[in-house]
């Protein structure tokens, strides 16, 4: 309204909030080891014109997609940090799990009492298959793809396995063969 009372009126005017980006990733491969290239793909949203900060294991990348080859073993946050044209961020963070070196214990007690009780491989592989012999030559344990499960049971019967030492054999995806001997006791 002016000072001789003519009115103009406008609106409404409705303001929209930009949408900000939706941070995204995804690694390859999926099983991971410690030395291996590990491959971060970028999928945020907004994938044009914005700017994407990593940080892994306390390290500061600043690309869309990036490798990085893991110096040891364990569980790793990846964080990845997503601004787009308007300043709008968004922060995802994920768990990796980086897999040591193949480790195959040589005895199981069977005795329930929370250690050895399953013959527990570190750094299995998935679809990793397994074959366990008695010493005459008899399959006990036989799996296509182990889950560090076997507690010394027979197979075919469920029953427990005699003490005494049995022959194993690992077969990675790979082919890569792994064989020893596990020694049981009650």
């Amino acid at each position: 309204t002016d000072v001789n009372g003519c009115t103009v009126t406008y609106g409404p005017v409705t303001m929209t909030t930009p949408a900000g980006p939706t941070a995204a990733f995804n690694w390859s491969p999926t099983e991971n080891y410690y030395g291996d290239n590990v491959s971060f793909t970028n999928n945020s949203s907004a994938i044009t014109n914005f700017n994407s900060e990593w940080m892994i294991n306390n390290t500061s990348f600043n690309s869309t997609n990036i490798e990085y080859a893991f110096s040891n073993s364990g569980s790793f946050e990846v964080q990845l940090v997503v601004t787009d044209l308007n300043n709008c961020i968004d922060t995802l963070i994920q768990t990796i799990i980086i897999l040591g070196d193949v480790t195959i214990p040589n005895i199981l007690t069977l005795n329930n009492d929370g250690i050895n009780d399953l013959f527990i491989i570190e750094g299995l592989k998935n679809n990793s298959s397994l074959v366990i012999l008695n010493r005459w030559g008899n399959v006990v344990f036989e799996t296509d793809n182990y889950l560090n499960d076997w507690n010394g049971n027979n197979k075919e019967t469920n029953d427990r396995v005699n003490d005494g030492v049995y022959t194993y054999l690992l077969i990675e995806p790979s082919g890569l063969k792994k064989h020893g001997f596990i020694h049981i006791v009650h």
